[in-house]
């Protein structure tokens, strides 16, 4: 009897289970009301003690694993994997018809595209990098994207801001907080400042193992790390405080930006026109036939001045 009470409380536990797994799903704020986002096109809200997918989309196929940020109550995504191919175009989620809309765009780069990778955001703009392509040798084969992407808000513009320098996908995330993300290895940590173009690099402290989730928080300096410990069976939030980020051990690019030939090329185009606006400005004096003749205008001299001149 026992035996069949706890089967039945065991199918019975996910019914009456309180805490609801939002592992794995990305949630934002939209007018108020919290929405939780998987890597296809699935929207959740949590009702009753539940996940409830809310979304009316086709179930797609082709951005998995995009880019997704929120920006003036509404998510956005960019990119995405499907069909053996990458997106480098954009939706949004309208949160009144519940469906994923094409995101039109003002100006759009030629660009390849890219899914699984991170996104950093400060005000208006938005920075896509360290993600994944399709390898056109070989369609089954995923390979790191070097395409480091910005997104204008405001001016609703998607264009190449360069070239990745560093290998992001090598690293593990650490946590993002809008303009900045931490990333980290076996030896060091990485803060990774996209709209600066910059990195820098610090030793890592051994409290950055065995990472369940973390946060940075900006204005106090500091992470909240929650780690699994083994020997005390459990799982313990730590604080760890961000003074050490003010002494790098070093300091590099994230990305190399395009060589703009416009630099020189602006510069030579003018010479010759610069050029021709000195002849045609300049005060010539010529004495020819008797005769001083200066901007255009002659002026008679004795053939002893004209001498005298000479």
């Amino acid at each position: 009897m026992m035996r069949l009470f706890i089967y039945v409380l065991l199918l019975l536990n996910p019914l009456i289970q309180n805490d609801v797994d939002t592992t794995g799903l990305k949630s934002f704020d939209i007018e108020g009301t919290k929405y939780y986002f998987g890597d296809y096109n699935e929207v959740f809200l949590i009702q009753n003690d539940s996940l409830i997918r809310v979304d009316k989309s086709i179930d797609s196929r082709v951005t998995i694993n995009a880019y997704i940020f929120e920006l003036n109550d509404t998510v956005i995504k960019y990119g995405g994997y499907g069909f053996w191919s990458q997106r480098n175009f954009m939706y949004y989620f309208d949160n009144s018809s519940f469906e994923w809309e094409y995101y039109r765009l003002n100006f759009k780069d030629d660009l390849e595209g890219s899914f699984s990778g991170s996104v950093n955001s400060l005000k208006n703009d938005v920075i896509f990098y360290g993600g994944k392509k399709v390898n056109p040798q070989n369609e089954v084969e995923q390979i790191p994207s070097e395409e480091v992407v910005k997104f204008d808000y405001n001016q609703r513009k998607l264009f190449k801001l360069g070239l990745l320098k560093f290998d992001v996908l090598e690293k593990k995330l650490l946590t993002t907080s809008n303009d900045i993300s931490f990333f980290y290895d076996d030896n060091y940590l990485y803060k990774i400042e996209p709209f600066k173009n910059l990195i820098f690099k610090y030793n890592k402290s051994p409290l950055i193992n065995d990472v369940i989730k973390s946060s940075y928080i900006e204005d106090k300096n500091v992470f909240k790390i929650e780690k699994m410990f083994e020997k005390r069976m459990g799982n313990e939030i730590i604080t760890l405080d961000g003074d050490f980020l003010n002494y790098p051990i070093e300091e590099f690019r994230l990305y190399n930006t395009p060589f703009n030939y416009l630099i020189i090329l602006i510069p030579i185009s003018i010479l010759p026109i610069l050029f021709l606006i000195l002849i045609y400005t300049k005060e010539n004096s010529v004495i020819y036939n008797g005769f001083l003749i200066h901007n255009k205008s002659r002026y008679p001299f004795e053939s002893t001045d004209i001498e005298l001149l000479k």
